[in-house]
Parts: C-alpha cells; structure tokens; sequence
C-alpha cells in the first residue's frame, strides 16, 4: 500500500533531491501555467478533449512554442495541431 501511495506522490514531495529545473516550455515545473506538463503529453493527449488539446496547445503557443515543437511533445501531425491552434 506505501508503494501506491508514493507513486501518487509529485517528485518535490518525496524529500529526493526535487530539483525545480523546469523544461523547455516554462522554466519551473511548480509554477507552470500550462494545464498539464508537456512531458507527458504523449500519454496524456489520447485522454484529452478537443477543448483541452486546444488550451493546451494554446498556452504552449502563447509561451513561443511552434506547431513543429508541439508536434514533438505529441503523437498528432501538424495539421492537427495547427487547427488546433485556430
């Protein structure tokens, strides 16, 4: 049961060494503006709504990130997420 619950845990919480050091996109993990964390948005886009992905790729695009980098977080082609993107 311990086990389930640390993998819930976020890395700052485990006491491990956390260091915020942020991505390419936002400098810090811990106040990032972006509803979920681009690292994972390969996992994460198959779960996501049309409205999410669209926010999502919205902010990402507000921070100076381009449809080609966007396309490398995700599994979507271009195009997508340019329409996306309005």
């Amino acid at each position: 049961m311990t086990a389930r619950v640390k993998d819930r845990l976020l890395p700052h919480d485990t006491g491990e060494g956390y260091y915020d050091n942020g991505c390419s996109v936002y400098p810090k993990c811990l106040s990032c503006p972006l509803p979920r964390c681009v690292l994972t948005l390969k996992e994460d886009v198959p779960t996501m709504t049309e409205d999410e992905l669209s926010m999502q790729f919205r902010m990402m695009h507000a921070h100076g990130v381009t449809p080609h980098a966007i396309m490398s977080f995700t599994w979507l082609p271009a195009h997508r997420i340019e329409g996306l993107l309005g």
